[in-house]
């Protein structure tokens, strides 16, 4: 199994024990449909704390047809990251797609 394969079965595993817990779903695609999971995406449940911020592309990716978890991303997007914790980051495009991205492909914006 090659690096990116297991950092994305980690985070798969990673993501499904946590919001299994969370929010009492049974998948991680039980998980991005919940209402809890709407919530933080809209906006709802942000404060200052989350540590959400814009970043930018440094390269183009495009996400594995297999996993519905990852997201394509072109080189220069600007985009919200959600969730920086581990090798993969979750992140919200500009057009409200969410998905995981390579952390090394991404960049903080710095204002």
């Amino acid at each position: 199994m090659t690096d990116v394969a297991k950092a994305r079965t980690s985070y798969r595993q990673t993501i499904n024990m946590a919001t299994n817990a969370a929010a009492g779903a049974s998948t991680i695609t039980d998980y991005y449909s919940s209402e809890l999971n709407q919530s933080v995406m809209s906006g709802k449940l942000r404060d200052s704390t989350t540590g959400v911020y814009k970043a930018r592309a440094l390269y183009a990716y495009d996400a594995n047809p297999d996993d519905p978890n990852e997201i394509s991303i072109a080189k220069d997007e600007v985009m919200l990251v959600i969730d920086d914790s581990g090798k993969w980051w979750q992140v919200k495009k500009d057009d409200g797609t969410v998905g995981i991205a390579p952390s090394n492909y991404i960049t903080r914006i710095l204002s």
